[in-house]
């Protein structure tokens, strides 16, 4: 999945959570609900960054505090989720940068 968030003046940040690999710098950008083995988004956290951007920072790193990816595990469920240094969530709820702040092609 691919989120674009808005920036201001035209511009955006492209983030996408495919292929995110050990080491990398991520973001939780979204909240949302597993059941019957699929997740539903239920809240991009990521949109808050133009009212309130001291939330976003606390609560998702964005933009200057990321995440950095440290394993990969399955619950007792077996849903599949990331560790990271600072916390833990489902894999579909991280988004790494694919497009610098602000470049549109």
């Amino acid at each position: 999945m691919n989120l674009a968030i808005p920036l201001g003046n035209a511009k955006y940040a492209f983030l996408t959570n495919e292929n995110i690999r050990i080491g990398d710098q991520v973001f939780p950008c979204i909240s949302g609900y597993h059941t019957g083995n699929k997740f539903y988004i239920m809240d991009v956290d990521a949109t808050e960054v133009l009212t309130n951007p001291e939330y976003v920072l606390a609560c998702t790193g964005w933009p200057s505090q990321p995440h950095t990816v440290e394993k990969f595990y399955h619950d007792d469920c077996g849903l599949l989720h990331i560790s990271t240094d600072k916390g833990c969530s489902p894999s579909e709820v991280y988004f790494k940068v694919i497009k610098p702040e602000g470049e549109t092609k």
